[in-house]
């Protein structure tokens, strides 16, 4: 059995989520989701709400929800408090871990495992699963016309990353410097006509990012469901990306083969944080 504790955005969601699926099917095991961070979340913390059930996923086993089966439980419990301290494994390291302990009975996983390297053998089923149930009439047009276009994706990520401070500590922002070289770069290589944008403060964007000879949608203006966005922005041909997982997992699971990905080099503000395992390779990082 594997246990994934889950906690965070939706992007720390599908991190998570990938890196647990990728032990099981290996191990041949049960997975579960234990979520009861989002019922005690910290005065420091951003707010959120588990939102994998918003995917095709299918079935998720959520532990603490699994009740009728006793035995489950009272394992996750024992996790839960650490009183088999050998089945539990906190993330050590940022960068990706080759080795990562499997117990043949239970295991208990709790971190962010922000490597592509985790998961990426069951890249092909992630992509089927990480699909909303659903999409409004307003994504569907969007999406429409990026089919018909060459279109680049800017995510702006601002929100807790100016609001929070421990937030704005620790991640710090994308200047605007990044966004117009990271433009430039794709321009000077591939034929755009237009630019999606994303923000969680699309009002700040409008003030302060300013590209011409090229159509722009504001698509946070138009869709306010984040899960919608971030179906949109998977379908745009190349992906300029914040230092954001939500993002991230959106250039990841662009299926344009000739897509250019820009990420920015700078990810936190700690700079001693090794995120050398973070891109895949072919990702441009500025």
């Amino acid at each position: 059995m594997v246990i994934i504790k889950t906690e965070g955005g939706l992007g720390n969601q599908m991190f998570q989520y990938a890196f647990g699926k990728q032990i099981a099917i290996k191990n041949k095991t049960n997975l579960y989701l234990d979520t009861t961070w989002y019922r005690i979340q910290f005065y420091n913390q951003t707010p959120r709400n588990f939102e994998l059930n918003k995917f095709r996923i299918g079935q998720i086993k959520n532990i603490t929800k699994e009740k009728k089966d006793l035995i489950i439980f009272f394992v996750y419990i024992l996790l839960k408090f650490k009183i088999f301290k050998s089945l539990c494994q906190n993330e050590v390291q940022f960068h990706y871990k080759p080795k990562i302990k499997f117990n043949f009975f239970v295991n208990y996983y709790s971190g962010y495992w922000q490597s592509y390297k985790y998961f990426y053998p069951i890249k092909d089923l992630l992509a089927n699963e990480f699909i909303p149930n659903e999409l409004s009439e307003k994504a569907r047009g969007l999406i429409n016309r990026i089919a018909v276009s060459q279109a680049i994706s800017i995510h702006v990520r601002r929100g807790d990353y100016v609001n929070n401070a421990s937030a704005n500590s620790f991640h710090g922002l994308c200047d605007l410097d990044y966004y117009y070289k990271a433009v430039n770069d794709i321009r000077c290589n591939k034929q755009v006509d237009l630019i999606c944008i994303f923000s969680d403060d699309i009002d700040w964007v409008k003030q302060n990012l300013f590209i011409e000879g090229v159509d722009i949608i504001y698509v946070s203006e138009f869709v306010d469901d984040h899960i919608q966005e971030f179906e949109i922005m998977k379908q745009c041909q190349h992906n300029i990306i914040a230092n954001s997982s939500f993002s991230w997992w959106a250039a990841f699971l662009n299926s344009n083969p000739e897509k250019i990905v820009i990420a920015p080099k700078k990810w936190f503000n700690d700079e001693s944080i090794n995120t050398s395992d973070l891109c895949p390779q072919e990702w441009i990082r500025l």
